[in-house]
């Protein structure tokens, strides 16, 4: 998520986010395959408790291009963008990184739009990390070499430090005062980079929680009242089955926010999640009705 909010800008992230939850046909556009990969496969976690239903490549090779012409919904993420995509466009969302623009048809805006907003702000300007230091070093722009270079020193540190005492343990080397205290110095030092690093690695770990939270408690809200809105049958030989009134649902949404429900509710995201909720609400009741048949045979 950290490596999302540096690349993305809040809007351009929720647009994404809505063009997933209405199963899109969505293309992410990036030739840097770390940040593409990570953009890709942070929608996973970002739609929680939905499940994405269909195709999702973090990266499609170039000789597979084609594929973006299925008709089916997807999440794809290329690095280059094809010269003819713009023949395409009725049909895909396109997420440039690099310009950190996105390009789609009309998409309905998200229910409450500005209390989620609101909510994502503070946590996204952390995650981005709007200071000198980090447009400098850019956590998704660390390479190899730089990642070598810091085990090095890691490395060097500790075996100098551990090497030198167990010489002068065994009486190889004088305890010599000056290069003792050389060598602690610069063993203190990198112990203090090191952890300085964990400190912020934990602390974007726990930024991204945040990020994630708020996204999981904004979409439970959206199904929070399917029990409301559901009728049960039940069946010659007592099976109940339930049954979501959709009309009565996304009327239940203030009128500004009926046109991404009407279009939300038709996917198969949430009919999975639907039905497996009124299953659950299905189970509670023959459970409840079965608990208070034995407190009725008890007290007989």
């Amino acid at each position: 998520m950290a490596t999302v909010c540096r690349a993305l800008s809040l809007e351009s992230i929720l647009a994404l986010f809505t063009g997933v939850l209405l199963e899109k046909q969505i293309v992410v556009i990036c030739p840097n395959l770390g940040v593409l990969s990570a953009i890709v496969l942070s929608i996973i976690p970002m739609i929680r408790p939905f499940q994405w239903q269909s195709l999702l490549l973090p990266v499609l090779p170039r000789k597979l291009i084609d594929f973006i012409d299925a008709p089916v919904p997807f999440i794809a993420g290329i690095q280059h963008k094809p010269p003819d995509i713009k023949m395409k466009a009725s049909s895909l969302v396109r997420i440039n990184v690099q310009k950190d623009q996105v390009k789609a048809n009309l998409l309905p805006q998200l229910p409450r739009y500005k209390d989620l907003v609101s909510d994502l702000s503070p946590i996204h300007a952390r995650l981005s990390c709007e200071n000198a230091l980090a447009k400098k070093h850019p956590m998704y722009k660390c390479n190899e070499v730089q990642v070598l270079i810091f085990v090095y020193y890691v490395e060097c540190g500790s075996i100098l430090f551990g090497s030198h005492y167990f010489f002068i343990e065994k009486k190889v080397l004088p305890p010599d005062p000056v290069h003792v205290q050389q060598i602690c110095l610069y063993s203190m030092f990198v112990v203090f980079k090191v952890k300085m690093v964990l400190v912020w690695l934990i602390l974007q770990a726990k930024a991204s929680c945040q990020f994630l939270n708020v996204l999981r408690t904004y979409l439970e809200s959206l199904c929070s009242e399917l029990r409301y809105h559901t009728i049960t049958n039940v069946q010659s030989d007592n099976d109940r089955v339930s049954l979501l009134l959709k009309d009565s649902f996304i009327d239940s949404f203030p009128s500004k926010d009926r046109p991404f429900m009407k279009l939300f509710v038709e996917t198969q995201m949430f009919s999975v999640l639907s039905d497996s909720r009124l299953a659950a609400f299905e189970n509670e009741h023959t459970q409840g009705f079965a608990s208070a048949g034995d407190q009725n045979m008890n007290f007989d």
